[in-house]
């Protein structure tokens, strides 16, 4: 036998499997529920999903097969809005870190503490900014903190005692970057110049051409 012909065969019968199985879901469809008169308007907006949602099932509940991958389907997007959830709460919080940091930062040069309200603000702010700049922050925290790791990485390497300590308890910030040792002043400018050197790169690399270029 031909090898092309048999190909061709299987490829019609796999098309016409495809059809059958189009026509055979489509016409679960129709033996829904008819839609109650008056429901079409802006106030039943919001009964919609629920509605698709039960009518969905009544359809897949037909085949106990596409059942299984209908609770399947539904758990998957369940835990895809959940990691979309984190992914906005981890954005936020880390906004709110740095707008806790920077109320700290301002009221220690002045000389005094900033009060519980000042915190909370710069905490609020920080957090709405983060959302509306996302890739800025996103990339700046993975720069300064990726920079971080390597320069603390290093020291542990050379023998240093409180950089070691900081990678035996996997907390780099251990040893903070804000509070240098005296005489260690340079490894603060070090890590300034390795993050902001990430910032360009990843602000470079991440950057989408413009509509002119090719």
């Amino acid at each position: 036998m031909n090898p092309s012909f048999l190909i061709t065969a299987l490829l019609w019968l796999s098309v016409a499997g495809l059809a059958f199985a189009v026509a055979k879901r489509s016409s679960y469809w129709r033996l829904g529920r008819a839609t109650a008169p008056g429901s079409f308007g802006v106030a039943n907006l919001f009964a919609i999903p629920k509605r698709y949602f039960v009518d969905l099932h009544h359809v897949v509940a037909r085949d106990p097969y596409i059942a299984k991958t209908h609770v399947a389907t539904a758990g998957g997007a369940i835990g895809a809005l959940i990691l979309i959830f984190a992914y906005f709460a981890g954005v936020a919080l880390l906004g709110a870190g740095v707008g806790a940091l920077t109320a700290s930062l301002i009221w220690a040069a002045i000389g005094h503490d900033p009060g519980a309200w000042v915190v909370i603000v710069f905490a609020i702010a920080g957090a709405l900014g983060a959302l509306v700049l996302q890739r800025y922050v996103i990339i700046g925290a993975t720069a300064f903190g990726g920079a971080w790791t390597m320069i603390v990485g290093a020291l542990a390497l050379t023998g240093d005692r409180t950089a070691a300590s900081a990678a035996t308890h996997g907390n780099v910030w251990l040893a903070y970057p804000m509070t240098p040792a005296p005489g260690n002043y340079g490894i603060l400018l070090v890590w300034l110049a390795l993050g902001v050197t990430g910032v360009f790169v990843q602000l470079a690399v991440t950057s989408t051409p413009s509509k002119g270029k090719k």
